[in-house]
């Protein structure tokens, strides 16, 4: 259990606003990079010589399962934050 914590002049007491204060202030220690990132390969687990084309999705096909990540879970190979992912969906 994370005892009491304080956030500026505020004591938080509650698990679900601990949770949050805590999420805030460890995706406040990383930064984005401007540009263009890319994916080491190593973290590319096949290869497969299919190519998608005319791949037709809508926003809301796209931002519905963005706003459902689960915050609260560890980022992916990629390194992005679940609140940042979710943040851009909104």
């Amino acid at each position: 259990m994370v005892p009491t914590l304080m956030e500026g002049p505020n004591i938080v007491s509650d698990a679900k606003e601990k949770a949050e204060v805590l999420n805030d202030y460890f995706c406040s220690q990383s930064t984005i990079e401007d540009g263009a990132t890319t994916i080491p390969n190593d973290i590319i687990s096949f290869q497969s010589s299919v190519i998608l084309s005319n791949v037709i999705a809508t926003e809301c096909e796209i931002n519905s399962p963005l706003r459902g990540v689960d915050i609260s879970k560890a980022c992916g190979p990629d390194g992005i934050s679940n609140k940042i992912i979710k943040i851009c969906a909104d």
